[in-house]
């Protein structure tokens, strides 16, 4: 009997102090219909802004940038789908720094180092059951190769190269059969195609 009353104090005495934590700050939730996602082709970098107001994302607190499409099938009129990717980073001028982190229905994805919209550090990718796809490091210098999957499947979606942070050369992107949907050619960050 007194194990269980000693029990039920510790019961109580732990539902009172969660009651007293302060809830999680949520992330600023942005959806990407709601963001223009430009390229500058002055410095190469792609540049996020709010359609509201056209100034750049810029936030010391993390960004969770749900991916949107409209719902052309739909008579409404600006009703957009919703897909599983999540990404999760800090904005800094409009520019994606530090690690983003990439989610596919709930489960992490990819990881990808940024500095100011340029490409540096670890980049990992993983399928939905966490094994690691592909993994290599652009180093401070922001230098080679990129390779982005189906996550699902594992299949290879993207291909291209990085130089000084920046999309350089061919890069190609792929359906689910492995079948070439686009290339296109950069240099410096700015494609070449018209």
């Amino acid at each position: 009997m007194k194990k269980i009353l000693i029990l039920l104090l510790m019961i109580n005495s732990f539902l009172v102090l969660a009651q007293r934590i302060a809830p999680e700050k949520p992330n600023n939730l942005t959806f990407s219909h709601l963001i223009i996602k430009k390229e500058d082709n002055e410095n190469g970098k792609t540049v996020y802004l709010r359609k509201s107001n056209n100034r750049p994302l810029d936030s010391e607190e993390i960004f969770d940038i749900t991916e949107t499409y409209p719902n052309d099938e739909s008579d409404m009129k600006g009703l957009y789908i919703h897909t599983s990717l999540i990404k999760k980073g800090l904005m800094s001028k409009g520019y994606k720094t530090g690690l983003w982190k990439t989610y596919y229905k709930s489960k992490l994805v990819k990881t990808q180092n940024w500095k100011l919209g340029l490409a540096i550090g670890e980049y990992s990718v993983y399928d939905v059951k966490g094994c690691e796809l592909y993994k290599t490091t652009f180093g401070n210098s922001g230098e080679g190769k990129f390779k982005d999957y189906y996550y699902e499947t594992g299949a290879l979606k993207e291909e291209g190269s990085y130089k000084n942070g920046k999309k350089e050369g061919k890069w190609c992107e792929y359906d689910k059969d492995g079948n070439v949907i686009t290339t296109i050619y950069y240099e410096s960050g700015v494609s070449l195609e018209k």
